[in-house]
C-alpha cells in the first residue's frame, strides 16, 4: 500500500511539475492580442446592436474577443502587483459603461450582469487577495462576483487559471485553463471560445523570433470600451427616429 502510494504521489508530483512555456512573454504580443480582440469585439456589438446579429460570422468572432482580453489582463495581473488605482480605473469604467450596457442589452432586473469591466474588477481582486493569503475573501469574491459579472464563473475562473499559469507555468494548470474556456459555451452556446488559444499562442511565437513592437495604449482601452457603447447606443437611437 506504501509503494503504490508514493507511486501515486510520485505521478501528480511528476504531472504537476511539468512546464508548459507561458504562450505570452512580449509586450507587443499582448498589444497585438488586445488590438485583434478590439476588432472583434467591436465587430460582434455592431452586429448585435445595429444589425440585429444578421452576420454569424461576427458573432462567432465576438465569442473570441473575451479570452483575448483576459488572458492579456491575467499576464499583465502575473507580472504586476495589483494597486488600488488600478482597481479604481476598472470601477470608473465599469461604471461609465454601465449606462449604455443597461439599455442596450435586455438585462434582469435592469442591471444583471454587469459589463466585462467588472469582471476585470473581480479577477484583479482575487489576484490581490490571493497575494495577501486572504484565501477565503479571495473564494468569496469569485462566489458572489461570478454571479454578477459578464460570462460569470467560467470566464472569471479562466482568467484565475490564466494568472496562475503565467506566474507558475504547469502543464495541470494549463489542462484546467483550457477546461474552463470550453465551459464558456455555456454562457455563449458555442465552443468558439476555444479558438482563442491559436490566436494567442501564434503572435506570442510569432515574436519569438520576428519581435512585435507595438506601442502600448494603457488608457485607450479603459477610454474605448465605454465610448464604443455609447456611439452604438446613440446610432441606435437615431435608427428607432429616423
Amino acid at each position: 500500500m506504501k509503494l503504490k502510494k508514493r507511486r501515486s504521489e510520485s505521478f501528480s508530483a511528476r504531472f504537476r511539475s511539468i512546464s508548459v512555456p507561458p504562450a505570452l512573454r512580449l509586450s507587443g504580443a499582448t498589444e497585438a492580442l488586445k488590438w485583434i480582440g478590439l476588432i472583434m469585439m467591436t465587430g460582434d456589438h455592431v452586429n448585435k446592436y445595429l444589425c440585429g446579429e444578421a452576420y454569424r460570422t461576427l458573432f462567432n468572432a465576438g465569442r473570441i474577443a473575451m479570452p483575448l482580453f483576459v488572458t492579456v489582463f491575467a499576464y499583465h495581473l502575473s507580472k504586476h502587483k495589483v494597486t488600488a488605482r488600478l482597481l479604481v480605473r476598472l470601477l470608473v469604467a465599469g461604471v461609465l459603461a454601465s449606462p449604455a450596457f443597461m439599455a442596450l442589452n435586455k438585462l434582469l432586473g435592469g442591471w444583471w450582469p454587469l459589463n466585462i469591466m467588472f469582471l476585470f474588477f473581480c479577477l484583479a481582486a482575487i489576484t490581490a487577495l490571493n497575494e495577501q493569503k486572504r484565501y477565503l475573501s479571495a473564494v468569496l469574491v469569485g462566489i458572489l462576483g461570478g454571479a454578477i459579472v459578464e460570462f460569470f464563473w467560467p470566464a472569471l475562473y479562466y482568467g484565475v487559471a490564466a494568472t496562475r499559469y503565467f506566474k507558475r507555468p504547469s502543464c495541470l494548470t494549463a489542462i484546467v485553463a483550457v477546461a474552463l474556456l470550453a465551459v464558456c459555451r455555456i454562457v455563449n452556446g458555442c465552443s468558439w471560445a476555444l479558438m482563442a488559444l491559436p490566436i494567442i499562442v501564434g503572435p506570442s511565437l510569432l515574436a519569438k523570433r520576428y519581435p512585435i513592437s507595438i506601442p502600448r495604449a494603457k488608457w485607450f482601452y479603459y477610454a474605448y470600451y465605454p465610448a464604443h457603447l455609447s456611439m452604438i447606443w446613440a446610432i441606435q437611437a437615431i435608427q428607432k427616429f429616423s
